[in-house]
Parts: C-alpha cells; sequence; structure tokens
C-alpha cells in the first residue's frame, strides 16, 4: 500500500473497468463494496467515483462485506460486473 496501491492506481482501475463495460455493451450498473481492512472503505469510495465520473452508475455499498457479499449482489441485481476492495487473495474459482 502507498507504493503500487494509491489512490491514484485505483481510479486507474476504475477507467480501465468503465472501457471494458462500454467495448462489450454491459450494463453500465456496477456494485462496489469494501472489506474491513484499513482504508478499504476510502478506496472503493475512489474507485467508484472514477466509475462515476466514467458515466457508469455505481451501487454503493456503504458497510464492509465479504466477498461473497458482492457476487450475491451482482447475481440479484443481474450486473455483469462487481468490486470488492480488499487485502485478501482468493483464486479464479
Amino acid at each position: 500500500m502507498a507504493e503500487d496501491f494509491t489512490f491514484y492506481n485505483v481510479k486507474l482501475v476504475g477507467k480501465a473497468m468503465a472501457r471494458y463495460i462500454k467495448e462489450n455493451d454491459y450494463q453500465q450498473k456496477v456494485v462496489v463494496r469494501h472489506e474491513f481492512r484499513f482504508l478499504s472503505d476510502r478506496f472503493s469510495r475512489a474507485l467508484s467515483e472514477s466509475l462515476v465520473e466514467e458515466g457508469l452508475e455505481v451501487m454503493f455499498m456503504e458497510e464492509a462485506a465479504p466477498t461473497p457479499m458482492v457476487m450475491l449482489a451482482v447475481e440479484e441485481n443481474n450486473l455483469n460486473l462487481g468490486a470488492l476492495i480488499t487485502a485478501s487473495y482468493n483464486s479464479a474459482d
């Protein structure tokens, strides 16, 4: 954190996500949430701001939650994409 994982870089990821969504004609709505670790709430807000600046609608979840909760929100709202700011890592499965 603070070396490569910066607010600036998180916003770059938001721009890339928006480009990906638009290029693939996906629904232009994304769910964004964070988990409990240090500053993850602020990083999720930075990501959300970047997505909104690119013209996407964001379902910003104020409460911290684990990854499965984001995927549930994606599923229940028929979205193509969701994002969780977390320091943990999970396999692609």
